[in-house]
């Protein structure tokens, strides 16, 4: 079974799949939020289509780790999306996976009209690599 990762803002949720052994994570897509409804449609389709059995999500906070606005809007969504698709919801810290996933960018020489996209995926590839560095550390 594969996990995938959520890194959800206001426009676009950037969503990471793990390999089926949980040991690496690479970038999956980019979906444009619409409505509720049918985000849950298109997230439901990624679990059935990779045969997922969690769902890891970022959650962001500031440096000093207390919330922001952000942090709430994130909250709501994924909550709402936990009531629709029966599946484990895991939050993972995301400070600094944004900046991380920039300099990534950077350094892979992404053209400007990309960018957005590709820094979303990154960014959920980040924090689904996060959680599964943690699980393997944890089996050890």
């Amino acid at each position: 079974m594969s996990k995938i990762a959520l890194d959800v803002g206001e426009k676009y949720v950037g969503v990471a799949i793990s390999d089926f052994s949980n040991i690496i994570a690479l970038p999956l897509k980019v979906l444009i939020r619409k409505t509720l409804k049918e985000d849950v449609k298109e997230i439901q389709n990624i679990v059935q289509k990779h045969k997922v059995d969690e769902i890891i999500y970022g959650i962001p906070v500031n440096l000093k780790g207390k919330e922001t606005k952000s942090t709430r809007m994130v909250k709501s969504y994924v909550e709402q999306l936990s009531k629709e698709i029966n599946l484990p919801f895991t939050k993972i810290d995301e400070r600094l996976t944004t900046v991380e996933a920039e300099r990534i960018i950077r350094e892979m020489k992404v053209k400007r009209g990309r960018k957005k996209k590709v820094i979303d995926k990154i960014a959920a590839c980040l924090i689904l690599q996060t959680f599964l560095s943690k699980m393997k550390k944890n089996e050890s």
